[in-house]
C-alpha cells in the first residue's frame, strides 16, 4: 500500500518538475503547439491604412471630376452640340484616376487580402509608379488647361463659380497622385539597393 502511494508520488513530482522545466522564466509553458508560421508578409498597420485612405480620396476625387466636369458634356449633348475637347480630356483624366484607385482598392482587400501584400511585390514598383507619374503630367495638364480658363474669373454664373470649384479639385488630384507616386517610386528605389529579399517580400521595414 505504502509501496503504491510512493510510486503515485513519485510520479506526480516528476511530471510537475518537467513541466517547470519546459517553461520561461515569465512562466509561459513551452510544452504548448505555437500557432503555425504564416508565410503572408504583413505590413506595418499605419501604412497600410495610410495607403488605403489616400485611395479611397483619389477615387472620390477622381469621381467629383467627372461629375463637374461632365455636367457641361451633358448639356453640349441636349443642345446637339459636340463637346468641347478640354472637357472630354477631363472626363478621361477623371475616369483614368478613379478606375486607378478602385483598382488598387480591389488588389489591397479582395484579391490580394490572404497573399503578398502589392506594395511588398518588388517587380510591380516600377510599372506602378510609371503609370502614376504618367496620371501625374494628365493632372498636371488639366489643372493648367481650367486654371489659365478660371482661376481670376470671376463672373457671377453657376457655371464659372462650379469650373473654379473644378480647378481646386484638380489641383487636390494633382497633389494626391504626387504623393502615392513619390510613395511607389520610393519603395522601388528602395528595392532597388536590396531591402527587398526573394520574391519581393521585405526583409526589412516596408515602405
Amino acid at each position: 500500500m505504502y509501496l503504491l502511494a510512493f510510486r503515485l508520488i513519485r510520479r506526480i513530482f516528476s511530471k510537475s518538475k518537467k513541466s517547470n522545466n519546459n517553461q520561461d522564466p515569465n512562466g509561459i509553458n513551452l510544452d504548448y503547439p505555437p500557432p503555425p508560421p504564416s508565410n503572408i508578409p504583413r505590413r506595418p498597420r499605419l501604412k497600410h491604412y495610410t495607403e488605403l485612405f489616400l485611395h479611397i480620396l483619389q477615387a472620390v476625387f477622381g469621381l467629383t471630376t467627372i461629375i463637374l466636369y461632365g455636367i457641361d458634356i451633358h448639356h453640349a449633348h441636349e443642345k446637339s452640340e459636340s463637346a468641347d475637347a478640354r472637357w472630354v480630356y477631363a472626363i478621361v483624366t477623371g475616369m483614368m484616376g478613379c478606375g486607378t484607385a478602385l483598382f488598387y482598392l480591389v488588389m489591397m482587400h479582395w484579391v490580394l487580402k490572404t497573399r503578398t501584400p502589392l506594395a511588398m511585390r518588388e517587380r510591380w514598383n516600377l510599372p506602378l509608379f510609371v503609370w502614376e507619374a504618367v496620371l501625374c503630367v494628365f493632372w498636371l495638364t488639366l489643372f493648367g488647361i481650367f486654371g489659365k480658363l478660371y482661376i481670376g474669373d470671376y463672373e457671377d454664373s453657376s457655371k464659372v463659380t462650379r469650373m473654379r470649384h473644378a480647378v481646386w479639385v484638380d489641383l487636390v488630384d494633382l497633389l494626391l497622385w504626387v504623393g502615392t507616386a513619390l510613395w511607389k517610386g520610393m519603395r522601388w528605389w528602395r528595392g532597388q539597393r536590396g531591402v527587398f529579399g526573394v520574391d519581393g517580400v521585405e526583409e526589412k521595414e516596408g515602405v
